[in-house]
């Protein structure tokens, strides 16, 4: 069943449309609320409100037939940082209210429609507000490519009329009071000429909705005057000031809305539909999961403690970067007092432990963590250690990846974070949409540190309903499929695709599923509309995609005709084979919402990704240890590790770090800069280096996945040291039952010797 909803409106194309997604989404929209403008003033200098044509809103509420819910803007736009904080007479704060008054006289109210398209300001503190009232925000368009959006928009019957102008190649007088429907080619014409945004997300021009398919009657403007702004010779701005309106019936032949609410949604989805909307439910029913089949976490009785002090607490700094791992256990003295549960004590241990060694450092704390591994012993403890996990993380929470092993001992929870001692930035998206899953916990989406993306690990939710996706008999494959949309879509959003991978670990709960994650995995990878979905928002970042994405046949991104189909480029197949050969598999026993498989990528913004391998002559059964060395962007490397469980461990992890530094060293072309690339640079010297001196490997953090127990560590700790560098990196254990492989991945600086 669906929530009720009231629905934020502007009069504007925007929120009116969303409000039929919601719709479609089996959700029902029982009020609106709308916050205007004080006196007689028409428009206002707000970073979040559409106040003109606020004289017609009445209207839209009639015309809709739900109660509508104002309030007066009295606040200013005081914290205008991309976060917001409660801000004393901030006009956010004016939302807060409307929406309290709005909850006063519909306390079943859950969900909140908002028309956010691009603007991270607006979604953030709406995000806010919903959540300090505990309502969730629903934003269907958000990330939506603007040229698909509007023409989506015009099918389904909505009618706006553009109402304000602020553009060059629009003007006040000739413009204003057109339908949008008559100036889309205008639109997309100046899109070409002067990249105007094709929806007016750059605040090229407003719109006032006359009609709509949920309108059961039509606005008619009987009287209005076009005020002048700006008579600005290039680009004038001038708006509609509406004087007199009326409702009027629609013809005869358009259809209304059905009042069965079924038959309403099925209606709204139908339209949306025919306008080319693609709903995530081609990826199979919804199904309730299974509860796992596996027996949960045993721990050990309370009267004694055999892994206290096993490992402590690992820090490394190297480079930008700092590792720390920590784990809780639950004989922690510390944690006597705690009533809430195991597993919220145990993570109140380690993150304890993690802020006292954060505090042994210059300039860092929690707010420099960019992103965090999390491993629960028992993931029935999911929710209560999200509960307390939250107070650490709330504003910019890194990304995160959450699995279930067995830790070992009376360990309960692994905690760990990398920090980045510089700014970093975040994509922290709460809203409901169709463009990826929302959070489930307090983490980010996506995470830009330096010239590195860390990205949340991603599971095969329906982003729209934030339920698991799949028929009974090919969920694996949906729920695949639907996570590696979601890595993707997260990836564009920052501006580079998944080609720009430069390492891959995949979550499934049987090991009978490898070959099949990876066959999903290069097929999606094959489909570059996959990479690239033209339905969504894509920036390219110049300094990445003028090779990425040209004409030249190595490097293009887009298919190429055939006489016997299509085609993916020479750079294409390359990456890909890069990508699909080096990705680790890791069968764990559970996964949040007892999904079948969990994707973690992360990128590179780097123009172009370096990547040597090596294939060990050493082994049996024609299983070869097998390296891949990879540039992750400005200093930072990759090295993936493949070995047979019945090869010696020490020898290979020797040889293989020992192949990375001579690969490293005395080669430019690793060692870019001395500080992180951001990514969008444009200096073609970025990929030169003094070739005067030669280059290391600092290695930081390591990752060991397979049947290999905490007595291995100190193997691995030495293979390190001898082999590149003087100090042991952090290591953590992720104890699958992949019976074939043992895997290993490892990041890394390039430093200069000399």
């Amino acid at each position: 069943a669906g929530m009720k909803v009231v629905g934020l409106v502007s009069g504007g194309k925007d929120s009116v449309h969303n409000l039929l997604h919601c719709i479609a989404q089996g959700h029902d929209v029982i009020a609106l609320a709308n916050l205007r403008p004080t006196g007689q003033t028409d428009e206002m200098d707000s970073y979040m409100y559409q106040t003109v044509g606020h004289e017609g809103i009445d209207l839209i509420a009639e015309a809709l037939q739900l109660p509508l819910y104002r309030e007066v803007i009295d606040g200013e736009s005081i914290s205008t940082e991309k976060i917001y904080n409660e801000t004393k007479n901030d006009e956010v704060e004016d939302l807060l209210r409307l929406l309290q008054s709005v909850l006063a006289k519909h306390p079943d109210v859950k969900g909140v429609s908002v028309g956010a398209i691009l603007s991270d300001y607006q979604r953030i503190r709406v995000e806010n507000v919903c959540q300090r009232l505990g309502l969730v925000s629903l934003a269907f368009l958000w990330q939506r490519s603007q040229e698909s959006l509007l023409a989506e928009m015009i099918a389904t019957g909505l009618n706006p009329i553009v109402i304000k102008v602020a553009a060059m190649g629009l003007t006040p007088r000739k413009h204003c009071g057109k339908s949008l429907a008559l100036l889309q080619p205008l639109l997309l014409r100046l899109n070409a000429d002067f990249e105007l945004h094709v929806c007016g997300e750059g605040g090229e021009y407003e719109t006032f909705v006359i009609d709509s398919p949920l309108y059961y009657k039509q606005v008619v403007i009987d009287e209005s005057e076009v005020l002048i702004h700006s008579d600005d010779a290039l680009a004038p701005v001038g708006y509609i000031r509406i004087k007199a309106a009326h409702l009027e019936d629609k013809d005869s032949s358009q259809e209304r809305p059905p009042s069965d609410p079924l038959e309403r949604m099925e209606w709204a989805r139908g339209l949306l539909l025919a306008a080319g909307w693609e709903p995530t439910s081609n990826f199979k029913e919804e199904f309730t999961s299974p509860s796992p089949s596996f027996p949960p976490s045993s721990y050990h009785p309370k009267t004694e403690c055999p892994c206290v002090g096993k490992m402590g607490v690992q820090l490394k700094s190297y480079g930008s970067w700092i590792s720390i791992i920590a784990s809780g256990c639950i004989h922690d003295d510390r944690l006597k007092d705690d009533d809430d549960g195991e597993g919220s004590s145990s993570i109140d241990a380690a993150m304890c432990d993690i802020i006292r060694s954060l505090d042994t450092l210059d300039n860092v704390d929690l707010s420099s963590v960019c992103h965090v591994n999390l491993i629960v012993a028992n993931m029935d403890q999911f929710a209560i250690i999200n509960s307390k996990y939250i107070n650490y993380f709330r504003n910019n929470p890194p990304s995160r990846a959450c699995v279930q092993e067995n830790l070992g001992g009376c360990s309960t929870v692994q905690v760990e974070v990398i920090c980045f001692k510089q700014i970093h930035t975040h994509l922290h998206v709460q809203g409901i949409s169709h463009w990826a899953m929302a959070n489930i916990g307090p983490y980010s989406q996506a995470v830009k540190a330096g010239s590195v993306l860390f990205t949340a690990g991603t599971i095969g939710l329906d982003p729209s309903t934030m339920k698991v996706v799949g028929g009974p008999e090919e969920n694996f494959k949906s729920q695949a499929s639907l996570a590696l949309r979601h890595s993707a879509r997260i990836f564009q959003a920052n501006g580079i695709t998944l080609l720009n991978a430069t390492s891959c670990v995949c979550y499934i709960t049987s090991n009978k599923k490898i070959e099949e994650a990876k066959d999903v995995l290069r097929e999606f990878l094959l489909t570059v509309s996959n990479l690239v979905d033209e339905k969504f928002t894509f920036f390219k970042r110049p300094s990445v995609w003028d090779i990425c994405i040209s004409d030249d046949d190595e490097w293009a991104l887009h298919d190429v005709e055939e006489d016997e189909g299509k085609r993916i480029s020479q750079q294409h197949e390359k990456e890909l084979n890069r990508i699909v050969e080096n990705v680790i598999f890791a069968v764990i026993p559970s996964l949040p919402k007892n999904v079948q498989v969990e994707w973690h990528f992360i990128g590179s913004y780097q123009r172009s990704i370096l990547c040597e391998e090596k294939l060990f002559s050493k082994g049996c059964d024609n299983l070869h240890p097998k390296a891949c060395l990879t540039h992750c962007g400005g200093n930072n490397v990759c090295l993936t590790l493949q070995m047979p469980q019945s090869v010696n461990l020490q020898d290979i992890i020797h040889n293989s770090v020992t192949w990375c530094a001579s690969i490293v060293q005395d080669s430019g072309k690793w060692l870019i800069s001395d500080n992180e690339n951001d990514g969008d640079d444009n200096n073609d010297d970025d990929e030169k280096a003094s070739s005067s001196s030669s280059s290391c490997v600092n290695w930081g953090r390591i990752r060991l996945f397979g049947a290999v127990d905490d007595t291995k560590v100190p193997n691995v700790a030495v293979a390190f040291k001898s082999g590149a560098q003087a100090s042991t990196p952090t290591i953590s254990l992720n104890p699958t039952s992949n019976s074939a492989h043992v895997h290993l991945l490892a990041f890394g600086t390039i430093e200069n010797e000399t």
